[in-house]
């Protein structure tokens, strides 16, 4: 339990309730190889008692129920402590109904380290049981994932993929792990049913086979390198105050400075040629949106200039080219002109775009703005072209286009470079 602590304390803050249940799950595969060694101890003592073949007035299943009753509270407790610790120490928020299937992911793994442990104590001498559960659930915890095999990560209850305030792990795929070790439960229930050894061990491995077998499926096609997500439609809330505003329900009580940030922001845009949306959404880019419907992005706090960089993220595509003909360390035209002048645009000043977006694109930003409305807004559009083109002499127009817009931006105002125009301020 020490242990389990001990690495939650020195975890980054959680950001919604699922992510402080994925802090928690992590400390208990940590504190698993003790676990195990626990139960493989306990089972031991029976053993050494021949309490499997002596007479008792009690059922076997109620002699292992009670002799593994320490060790499971040790995994109750556990939970418990980490639980509080990343509500109180870290801050992470608290886990609500639609997290009921991480916090039965998060037990699995401890589990399934009692039940291995128990069924080597019960099966082996100790002084082999005892190192050996600590071996394979070892082995389990922290090796089975390295392997590179995207279905064996997955059912030990490795995570790839953490939740973000949009999306979250898929459902079905983090029960792989729980039903295995219901599996493996079962296995030892079947065991203190039967009395003859081969048919307990027949028993226990076609239990677990079938705990196998169910979980399978649910991670048979694992993509490889994260997990599969869903949107966390769910936790979305909106404001339907002109224009309305949705968001996850941790930024709920920022709301009202997004709708600030929006008067004043938005009759700018639309003096720069843009037609103001319907609503602003700060959801899943798995989700569609309407045509008057702008996707946002932000993070906490919410500052004033985050509140006006959601128009950024809105209107300059951040995500990653698709240009299979082209090398992989092909150096595509940069997004920092296009996301200065909306930044400047909105009403950022040019030193706290240029702390977010640099210099060079506050410079052509700059120049842009000299522009009458109309030429910025072609512009604008001119820069999305090139940033969704897969064209070699198309990147090489934007290229030779961008240095000389830089130059003339330059010279129409005060350089930025200077150290002091960079450091941060309140205003980020």
């Amino acid at each position: 339990m020490a242990l389990a602590i001990y690495f939650t304390a020195y975890q980054p803050m959680p950001f919604t309730g699922e992510d402080s249940i994925v802090v928690v799950s992590v400390a208990l595969r940590v504190a698993a190889l003790g676990i195990a060694l626990v139960a493989a101890w306990d089972a031991g003592r029976l053993r050494q008692a021949r309490i499997t073949a002596a007479p008792s007035s009690r059922h076997l299943l109620r002699i292992f129920v009670d002799a593994m009753a320490p060790t499971l509270v040790l995994v109750i407790i556990s939970w418990v402590a980490s639980f509080l610790l990343v509500i109180s120490y870290l801050g992470g928020p608290a886990p609500g109904f639609h997290d009921t299937v991480p916090m039965v992911r998060s037990l699995a793994v401890p589990f399934s380290a009692v039940v291995v442990g128990f069924l080597l104590g019960l099966s082996l001498p100790p002084v082999i049981a005892r190192p050996l559960a600590v071996v394979i659930t070892a082995l389990w915890v922290f090796v089975a994932y390295t392997l590179g095999i995207p279905w064996l990560r997955a059912i030990s209850g490795f995570d790839m993929s953490t939740p973000t305030y949009t999306d979250v792990v898929d459902r079905a795929y983090l029960m792989a792990p729980a039903i295995l070790a219901l599996g493996l439960l079962l296995g030892l229930v079947a065991l203190s049913l039967l009395s003859r050894p081969a048919l307990r061990a027949a028993a226990v491995v076609c239990c677990v086979l079938a705990g196998f077998g169910a979980s399978y499926p649910l991670v048979s096609d694992a993509p490889r390198y994260a997990d599969p997500t869903v949107p966390r439609t769910w936790a979305t809330t909106c404001e339907r105050t002109a224009p309305v505003i949705c968001v996850p329900g941790e930024f709920a009580d920022d709301i009202p400075a997004l709708h600030r940030s929006a008067q004043h922001a938005l009759p700018r845009l639309r003096e720069a040629g843009f037609t103001p949306p319907r609503k602003l959404a700060f959801v899943s880019e798995d989700l569609p949106l309407a045509r008057d419907t702008w996707r946002t992005f932000l993070q906490k706090p919410v500052t004033r200039h985050r509140s006006r960089a959601v128009y950024v993220s809105a209107l300059v595509p951040t995500g990653l080219h698709d240009c299979p003909d082209l090398p992989d360390d092909y150096v595509y035209p940069g997004r920092g002109a296009a996301s200065a002048w909306i930044g400047l645009t909105v009403g950022m000043s040019e030193a706290e775009a240029a702390r977010s977006y640099g210099p060079s694109g506050v410079y052509r930003a700059r120049w842009v703005r000299s522009l009458p409305k109309a030429k910025q807004y072609a512009w604008y559009k001119q820069q999305l072209s090139y940033l969704e083109s897969c064209d070699e002499q198309v990147h090489e127009k934007a290229r030779a286009g961008a240095k000389d817009e830089n130059e003339r931006g330059r010279a129409l105002g005060p350089q930025l470079e200077d150290a002091a125009d960079m450091a941060p301020g309140v205003d980020r």
